[in-house]
Parts: structure tokens; C-alpha cells; sequence
């Protein structure tokens, strides 16, 4: 079988998809638009874009503007400023153009386009990117292809492990034309390699969205985190979503718990020595002892030291 220039695959998609529009009339000319009247799409793919070459863009865009313009359709009408905008395409170019000071922007208006075209050019134009993360590709194919299957995109990945254990003839040669134009695998290698990354735990895949860690980070912090108690796994998590630990000292904190654990046989099997550990994580976190004035810490600082002493004996 012969391979498949993904790449190109995705800018064809792209193109005929643009040709569709255009052939129903509803892309309009290039003309000039107030940054102050359009909005980024909150359904945008793309949530994390790295500051260095946004950076670089900025600087490009100060000297020679916006060279490109950006693809927006009609949002509603404000009795001030006159209508708005919904970005379609471009994000990084709209941020730019905020940052760099811009009034106005080149745009193409995209008229009486539906919910579904307005994802489909969002998402194929995303996928085109060469820097996309693990996350980001799965996620991005997973809300193209539930809108060409007409399927739940919750239910999606549960969908695609049936079918690889149970396939379904029609459905395999939908997800083989579907991944042979836009992925850069076949698609049972995506349920088996790639569509694994979901199954991490929300925080980390929270963290991953925002660009707090990457997709190696996270795999690594997830195989550390199995070997600890779940009450702890759980505030380390918590901690990290809330920006307590910061992800540059979760090494430091992990190395902490898992000394911790083996210092005091978190694997006995006394019950109530779990049921005591359970409650003093609960309690004795960061984000509580952060909140104490001088006063009670010394306070806790006595009190551990009796602890310390009756255990001690």
C-alpha cells in the first residue's frame, strides 16, 4: 500500500472543503475588521501555543502586519460597536495582532456557515500544524472524526475499541478513508498507541492543555504516581491543578512521598494505621497550612512534635 503524505492530505481536505464553501456562495472577499469586533472561538482546538514563536510572530506582525488574513463567519450584532466576528481560523495570528497593538485586521468573511463546516476548517486547519502534542492530535481528530460519523464524541473512543475487537465492515472503510487523509497512522494503531493518552488523569491532561507539562512529563509523573497510596496520588494531583506544586518541584515532591511511603509501610496491612495516614493527608496539605498565620503554625509545629514524641514512645 502505498504512503500516505498526510500532510497533503490534510491541505486537500482543507482546499475542498474551502472550494465547497466558495462554490455555495458563502466566502466572501478579503476587507478590513476591528480586532475590538471579533472573538475567538472557545470550541478552538488549539488551547496552548508556545510564547517563543508567538513571540516571533509579534515582532513580524509589528513591522508587516498581517499578511494573511483571518477567516472569520457572523457572530450577532451589537447596537455599538456593529457587528461581530467568530474566528474560524488564524488564533495565532488574532493574538499577534492584539499584542503587536493592531486596530484592524484582513479578514475573510465566511457567510451562513454551519456549526459543523465552522469546526471542520478549524480542526483540518489545526491538524496542519507541524508542533501539535499527543493530546492535542488525538483530540483534534477525535472531534473531526465524530462529526463525520455523525457520532457522541464521548463516546467515540469506546466506539472505536469495539470496533477494533468487533470491526464492522462499513465503519472500517470510513475510518480507514478517514485516517488514510488526515492522521499520520492507520487507525488501529491510534486506538492502541495514541488514543491511550486520554486515559491519564484529568489533571494531567489539564496540565497538558495549558502547557504545564508535556505528553513525556505526564506519562512519567502517571507511572510515579501508581506506586503511592490513592489519598495521596489524590493531593498530589489536586495540588498541581490548583498551582500549589509547580510541575519543576513535583520531582522533589514525588521523591518526598515515596520515601515517606517507604518509611512508613504504607503497605501494612493495619487498618488503622491507614485510616489515621488518611486523615492527617487530608488535613496537613499546603494549600491549609498556607492559609495559618504565625501563630497557629507554631502551633502545629508543637503539636507534631507530641505527635512525634508519642510515636516515638
Amino acid at each position: 500500500m502505498a504512503k500516505v503524505d498526510t500532510k497533503e492530505g490534510l491541505k486537500g481536505s482543507f482546499d475542498g472543503l474551502v472550494a465547497s464553501i466558495n462554490a455555495k456562495g458563502k466566502g466572501g472577499l478579503t476587507r478590513e475588521i476591528p480586532l475590538s469586533q471579533i472573538r475567538a472561538d472557545p470550541q478552538q482546538p488549539r488551547r496552548v501555543f508556545d510564547s517563543e514563536p508567538l513571540e516571533h510572530l509579534i515582532q513580524s506582525v509589528r513591522q508587516k502586519g498581517i499578511l494573511s488574513p483571518l477567516w472569520l463567519r457572523p457572530d450577532d450584532f451589537d447596537e455599538d460597536d456593529g457587528p461581530r466576528y467568530l474566528l474560524i481560523a488564524g488564533e495565532r495570528r488574532y493574538r499577534a495582532a492584539q499584542a503587536a497593538g493592531l486596530s484592524t485586521v484582513p479578514a475573510r468573511i465566511f457567510e451562513d456557515l454551519d456549526e459543523l463546516q465552522t469546526l471542520e476548517l478549524s480542526l483540518i486547519e489545526n491538524l496542519q500544524r507541524q508542533d501539535l502534542n499527543p493530546l492535542e492530535e488525538v483530540e483534534g481528530l477525535l472531534h473531526l472524526l465524530a462529526s463525520r460519523l455523525d457520532q457522541e464524541l464521548a463516546s467515540l473512543p469506546n466506539f472505536l475499541e469495539a470496533q477494533r475487537k468487533t470491526p464492522d465492515e462499513t465503519v472500517v472503510a470510513a475510518l480507514e478513508l478517514f485516517f488514510s487523509q488526515y492522521a499520520k497512522t492507520t487507525w488501529q494503531s491510534f486506538v492502541v498507541h495514541k488514543l491511550p493518552v486520554l486515559r491519564l488523569p484529568l489533571e494531567l491532561l489539564n496540565a497538558m492543555r495549558v502547557g504545564r507539562l508535556n505528553f513525556n512529563q505526564a506519562k512519567e509523573l502517571n507511572r510515579q504516581l501508581k506506586s503511592l497510596e490513592p489519598a495521596v496520588r489524590t493531593q498530589i494531583l489536586s495540588d498541581l491543578e490548583a498551582g500549589i506544586v509547580q510541575p519543576s518541584d513535583l520531582g522533589s515532591r514525588l521523591a518526598d512521598a515515596l520515601a515517606d511511603a517507604k518509611e512508613l509501610g504504607v503497605r501494612s496491612s493495619d487498618p488503622s494505621f491507614k485510616s489515621v495516614k488518611r486523615r492527617l493527608s487530608k488535613v496537613l496539605t499546603p494549600h491549609n497550612f498556607q492559609k495559618l498565620d504565625e501563630i497557629k503554625r507554631k502551633k502545629v509545629d508543637g503539636l507534631l512534635e507530641q505527635l512525634k514524641k508519642l510515636l516515638e514512645g
